[in-house]
């Protein structure tokens, strides 16, 4: 499994550096420390500035709120905000659509959402809830079976279906209870 795939936001090079020295072939490994570790230099100076939209700090005293998360210890909570995504959509944007398939789902850390079957509201979800969690739950059937619509601008939290499924077992224990 690629380290991206726990880690979104890892840039490529990063995962070829260390799926170098992680091969299962000592060969195919860095023959010394030093190696390796002027690998990951030169990731990093190859990497552009990234502009920091979220602060990790903000958004975990935001999930701490939320009873949804009452019940994850400090570490578990700061596993699924660091397995997930964060990112912040503008009011009217298409979060999920049905029947499409779905390979992550999303915590609503922040504003409303429009649930949709067959393009009729059903529900309006405020902060604190999953959304596209079926797909995740129902391994074979990960169809959409609603449409999810910002109706305002929203903070959400996206977690890939197979990160939550290598993640550790408390975090996933903590879902499962959730």
């Amino acid at each position: 499994i690629l380290p991206s795939t726990l880690r979104p936001g890892l840039p490529e090079q990063v995962d070829k550096v260390l799926m170098r020295a992680m091969a299962k072939d000592p060969q195919a490994r860095f023959q010394h420390w030093m190696d390796f570790a002027e690998s990951m230099l030169q990731v990093n100076r190859s990497i552009a500035e990234r502009k920091v939209e979220h602060r990790e700090g903000d958004a975990f005293a935001r999930m701490r709120e939320l009873p949804f998360f009452a019940g994850f210890p400090d570490p578990v909570l700061w596993e699924a905000l660091r397995l997930g995504t964060l990112s912040l959509r503008p009011q009217g944007t298409a979060l999920m659509q049905e029947g499409h398939i779905g390979e992550s789902f999303l915590m609503l850390l922040q504003g409303q959402v429009s649930v949709l079957r067959n393009d009729a509201k059903v529900a309006t979800l405020d902060a604190g809830v999953t959304l596209g969690e079926m797909a995740y739950l129902r391994r074979d059937e990960p169809r959409r079976t609603a449409s999810a619509v910002a109706e305002s601008a929203v903070l959400v939290l996206e977690i890939q279906n197979e990160a939550l499924r290598h993640a550790s077992d408390d975090l996933q224990i903590c879902f499962d209870k959730a």
